[in-house]
């Protein structure tokens, strides 16, 4: 059942978005009918586009992949069509997400095949590991990179509806954006965000998140996983970050990296099968492309926020690193998850945009799946359930009154 508590602890959550201006878009009823044939015309317009010739795609231009308002762009330089792009995002607002359509952003370019850690934006990581150093198609805008094992025109559609998903999340839910995507906050920033949290607290490294790479590959069995990949270690340099801070000295800043690993199998097959129901396996799967994906970049946008931040806010040290340690990896795994999986639908329950079968696929897999194996809404809960509610309870930022306020933070504090 939702409590008042519940249901005003999730609008907070999405109300700095809100009041930038989002319409929250939601399938009512009486729009059924035409919501459902407006998403079988966007799948079907992306169902086309994999008859593309093979001379087209191996340009891995992403030319071949049009849209309905290509012209709006057609005349443009780069810069000015992105900025065209986020005003048709926005002219689209009140349209389900499935149903927005975005040109190919032209400032994404083909970098070859290589490793993945030779990759432009994954050069900074410190430590690569062996699936980081494999081979991979790269393909690279900004600050945004997207890899594939494999190439061809679904795995090209793949790398332009990640940045389609980019494009939607920076223009639809600013807050959201800014909070996961958003520019690396300057060291002396990061390190004000900590000393108003806790002033006499001693500082000794600063995370910052100055890449996002996305990568289309398997071996795993989830839709998504993630890795928040440590950049190496360096000393604050005043000419570098642009300002001379005191306090900084002493403190380790790392430049790092967010990984975000697709399960191709998985969105291919069962795992979207999972979410939008018996059918077609190829309507699944153009349908995550158009919808899910949005949400498994927030899902694990938030994971790496944990990592980022986990000397900042008190209840993200817990959840990274007072959990795994007094419980060991299983739960951890879990209790994370369990936070993540509300967190984010709470996000898109509220501002809108996805649809139901998204965020009512993570509200299960949080009632039905996290809390029940962590026990925490058991009749008669085990003493480490009870230990963990403890350690929650001392450092939950909404209030303990459900386990939807006891599992939740605010992405955009």
């Amino acid at each position: 059942m939702t409590t008042l508590a519940s249901r005003r602890s999730i609008a907070l959550l999405a109300a700095r978005s809100l009041a930038a201006g989002i319409v929250a878009t939601t399938l009512v009823s009486a729009r059924a009918g035409d919501d459902d044939a407006a998403a079988a015309a966007a799948t079907t317009r992306w169902r086309e586009l994999l008859d593309a010739p093979l001379e087209a795609v191996v340009r891995r231009d992403l030319g071949w992949i049009t849209s309905v308002r290509d012209d709006a762009i057609a005349e443009l330089a780069d810069e000015a069509a992105r900025t065209r792009i986020a005003e048709l995002v926005a002219q689209q607002r009140e349209r389900p997400v499935l149903e927005v359509d975005v040109p190919v952003d032209r400032t994404v370019a083909y970098e070859g095949y290589r490793p993945g850690n030779e990759a432009t934006g994954l050069a900074a990581v410190h430590a690569p590991g062996a699936d980081l150093k494999r081979p991979y198609h790269v393909w690279r805008s900004g600050r945004w990179s997207v890899l594939t094992a494999t190439d061809g025109r679904r795995e090209q559609l793949f790398v332009a509806a990640v940045f389609r998903a980019v494009a939607i999340l920076r223009v639809r839910y600013p807050a959201i954006h800014e909070a996961l995507f958003g520019e690396p906050r300057a060291p002396a920033a990061q390190l004000a965000r900590i000393r108003a949290r806790a002033p006499d607290k001693a500082v000794h490294f600063i995370n910052r998140t100055v890449h996002h790479a996305v990568i289309l590959d398997g071996g795993f069995d989830a839709i998504a996983k993630s890795r928040y990949e440590l950049g190496s270690r360096r000393a604050a340099d005043p000419a570098r970050e642009g300002e001379a801070d005191a306090a900084l000295a002493g403190v380790d800043i790392f430049d790092n990296v967010a990984v975000t690993w697709v399960n191709r199998a998985g969105i291919e097959g069962w795992r979207a099968e999972n979410i939008y129901g018996e059918g077609p396996p190829l309507r699944a799967w153009l349908r995550y492309l158009r919808d899910g994906l949005v949400e498994t970049l927030v899902h694990e946008g938030l994971h790496h926020l944990l990592r980022r931040d986990k000397n900042v806010r008190e209840l993200f040290w817990a959840i990274v690193e007072t959990v795994p340690a007094t419980f060991g990896g299983k739960t951890a795994k879990t209790c994370e998850e369990a936070f993540v999986a509300n967190v984010s639908a709470g996000i898109f329950e509220e501002a809108g945009g996805i649809s139901k079968e998204v965020t009512g696929y993570y509200r299960r897999l949080f009632r039905s799946q996290h809390v029940a194996r962590l026990g925490l809404d058991a009749e008669r809960p085990s003493d480490r359930a009870i230990a963990l509610r403890a350690i929650l309870e001392r450092r939950t930022e909404r209030g303990a009154e459900t386990l939807e306020d006891l599992l939740s933070f605010d992405p955009t504090d």
